[in-house]
């Protein structure tokens, strides 16, 4: 028996192929939602920030999520969430507590 742990997508196959919903608040559920969803990124940028949504629809744009390694020592990092809009740059970092 193998005891690799399974996928998100793995997980979520067996969910639907029982009648089961995968909560939306799991990690990756979440995150593919912000990353695949402008709409629902603007209303919750919104929500939390004030900033129109109008504006964050029109100028919006991607930002590199990998962070600069500043030495030999330290692994690679990226941010979950990483986008500008006109005058802001945005940053989610989402956990899964």
């Amino acid at each position: 028996m193998s005891s690799k742990k399974k996928t998100a997508e793995e997980r979520i196959k067996e969910l639907q192929e029982k009648g089961e919903v995968f909560p939306a608040s799991n990690d990756y559920i979440y995150k593919s939602i912000m990353t695949k969803c402008l709409f629902f990124k603007a209303d919750m940028t919104y929500q939390i920030t004030g900033i129109p949504k109008d504006l964050i629809l029109k100028t919006y744009y991607e930002k590199n999520t990998e962070f600069v390694v500043s030495n030999a020592i330290e692994r690679g990092k990226r941010s979950d969430i990483l986008f500008g809009i006109e005058g802001y740059i945005i940053n989610y970092e989402l956990n899964n507590k």
